[in-house]
């Protein structure tokens, strides 16, 4: 059962330790929320600290004047209970296998905000890629793509299609770049040592390089081997411990490649800027294709600094 605690927040378990991971999950009773919950609590360890964050607004109705105070016609309490208890229904109708600590935070205002606010003190993001607003024929909704943009800390999009599953091999999109270097020692820790991991690299056609207008063979040769270099180096700053990585190079449209590759496994994890040429970009062309259209669980890793 949930059990009361202090302030805005229920919790489920024994208490967690001051300096448990804390990952953060976005619920508002949509299909897609509910798939995020059910992916962390898969993923979670007993010393995990999985929070269920709320955010609700009071409607508001009817034109005012441009002086006037915006009044709604509902009970702001009755309204944030009603959520409460929404809430608190989904997370003890979801299972918990690895028995961890869960939390109820419900915040008033803005879904995003209140979801990158509360991640700026946890150590994951975890949403779904459509919530109840917004344009059904999106895969991914507004609220999803502010996180994944913004985040300061790894954030998962789950899709709402599908039960989730835990992952048992995941890919990781590596181009060598220092967001794709930590974006897989990131996943390398987090699958554990038994979870394989593949990193792709992709040699895109028109690719152009200093002094290469075109793309030859011998280039098609320097990138791979490049690539093979940097992977190693990135394997190596993971540390012991870690599961073998099986390295994979192809030559192909990214976004093509990528959607494909990712179909053969239970996890994409890629970094939210790579060696892209719209360098002002805060998500990287790639990842936002990938986030719209991939009906798989994806990991976007922020650049450490």
């Amino acid at each position: 059962m949930t059990t009361p605690t202090t302030g805005q927040e229920n919790a489920t378990a024994p208490s967690a330790s001051a300096d448990a991971p804390v990952w953060i999950v976005g619920v508002d009773g949509s299909d897609g929320s509910k798939r995020a919950l059910e992916w962390a609590l898969l993923h979670a360890t007993p010393e995990t600290v999985v929070r269920a964050v709320r955010a609700w607004q009071p409607p508001v109705y009817g034109p005012y004047p441009i002086d006037a105070v915006a009044r709604s016609p509902y009970d702001d309490q009755a309204l944030e209970a009603s959520v409460r208890r929404e809430v608190t229904d989904l997370v003890e109708g979801t299972p918990n296998p690895n028995g961890a600590t869960i939390s109820i935070s419900i915040e008033r205002g803005g879904s995003a905000r209140a979801l990158l606010d509360e991640s700026e003190r946890a150590s994951m993001l975890v949403v779904g890629n459509r919530g109840r607003g917004g344009f059904k024929r999106l895969l991914l909704g507004s609220v999803s793509s502010q996180c994944a943009t913004h985040a300061v800390v790894p954030t998962v999009v789950v899709p709402a299609d599908a039960p989730p599953v835990r992952t048992r091999s995941a890919l990781v999109a590596f181009d060598g770049s220092p967001n794709a270097i930590d974006a897989l020692v990131y996943a390398l820790r987090f699958v554990g040592p038994d979870c394989p991991v593949t990193a792709i690299g992709i040699m895109e056609p028109g690719t152009v390089l200093l002094g290469y207008p075109t793309v030859t063979d011998g280039i098609a040769e320097d990138f791979d081997d490049q690539h093979a270099a940097d992977l190693a180096e990135a394997v190596g700053l993971a540390g012991p411990g870690v599961a073998p990585v099986k390295r994979r190079f192809e030559y192909g449209v990214a976004t093509d490649v990528l959607g494909e590759a990712a179909k053969e496994h239970d996890l994409l994890v890629m970094g939210a800027r790579g060696h892209g040429f719209v360098t002002s970009a805060l998500l990287g062309s790639v990842s936002t294709w990938l986030l719209h259209h991939l009906q798989a669980p994806t990991m976007v890793v922020p650049r450490r600094g």
